[in-house]
C-alpha cells in the first residue's frame, strides 16, 4: 500500500503530465490556424482547468462548447 503523500504526488503528477498534452494539442492546433491566416482554432478533446488557466494567462480566449451528443470542444481564439 503507497502513503497519502506517495499518492498525492502521483496524483499531481498525473495532472501535470495530462495539462502539458493538452497544451501541446493546443499549441498545434493554434499553429495550424496560423499557418492559415485564421485567428481561432478548435480542439475537439479535453482542456482541463490549468490549460485553459495558462492558455488565458499567455491571451488566448477559450471557449467550452462540448456537450454530451459531440464531446469536448473548445474554442481558442487570439
Amino acid at each position: 500500500m503507497i502513503t497519502a503523500k506517495e499518492a498525492r504526488e502521483k496524483a499531481e503528477n498525473s495532472i501535470i503530465e495530462k495539462t502539458k498534452e493538452q497544451l501541446l494539442m493546443a499549441q498545434h492546433g493554434i499553429e495550424e490556424a496560423v499557418k492559415n491566416g485564421e485567428t481561432k482554432c478548435w480542439i475537439g478533446a479535453h482542456l482541463g482547468e490549468q490549460a485553459i488557466r495558462k492558455l488565458r494567462n499567455l491571451g488566448y480566449e477559450i471557449e467550452n462548447n462540448s456537450d454530451q451528443r459531440d464531446g469536448p470542444i473548445f474554442w481558442i481564439r487570439w
